[in-house]
Order: C-alpha cells, then structure tokens, then sequence
C-alpha cells in the first residue's frame, strides 16, 4: 500500500509539471492565482490514472514473467507494455476530454492539444 501511495504522490507531482508545461508554453508565463484549476485537475487526473494503470500492468508482467530468469525479455515487454499503455490511454482521455467533456472548449485549446500530441 506504501507503494501505492508514494507513486500517487509522484504522478501527481508530474502532472502538476505537465500542466505548468503547457500553460508556459501556451501563455509564456508560469501559472499563477488566477489560472484555469479545472486543467490543473485534469492534468493530475490523467496522470494518476496513466500511473495506476502502469503501475498494475508492471504488477501483472511480474507475476507473468521471472525478472531472475528473462530480465532482458521482461525489461523489453515492460518498457513496449508500459509505453503502449500510456500512449493509449494519453490518446483515449484526450479524445474522452475533446469529444465528450467539454467539446466547445476543443477549437479554444487547439494548440495545447497540439503539444500534447507531440509530447507523445
């Protein structure tokens, strides 16, 4: 449960650097107190979820392959597991966020999607 809770810290923190990321690069100044916090949530969302679902992937990989007998076999399949995973579901909340949350706000953030995209 430890384990849980520090990568619950962690991912958090990388998606509040994330979001600071795109609201430097598309205001040209760090976020401050009248910033938008829903994208600041959302950003840590995104990221938390990404993390949980790596982080019982990795678990699954474990029980699925012998870090002691395959380590090179185990390192490739994590590292395509985990990326395929992430850039999944980057794609999936992206088009979840567009499409059905807030669809007006899409043409607004195009640039910001944009980045993200490129990111990955």
């Amino acid at each position: 449960m430890r384990k849980f809770w520090l990568g619950f810290i962690v991912t958090s923190v990388i998606g509040i650097f994330f979001y600071t990321y795109l609201y430097y690069s598309e205001k040209g100044s760090f976020p401050g107190s009248d910033s938008d916090y829903r994208f600041l949530i959302g950003s840590i969302l995104a990221a938390n979820i990404i993390g949980t679902v790596i982080f019982l992937l990795d678990k699954l990989l474990d029980s699925l392959i012998s870090w002691s007998k395959y380590m090179a076999a185990r390192l490739i399949v994590g590292i395509v597991a985990d990326s395929a995973a992430s850039i999944g579901l980057i794609y999936l909340l992206g088009w979840l966020f567009s499409s059905i949350v807030v669809p007006v706000l899409f043409t607004y953030y195009y640039n910001t999607l944009l980045k993200l995209e490129i990111l990955t």
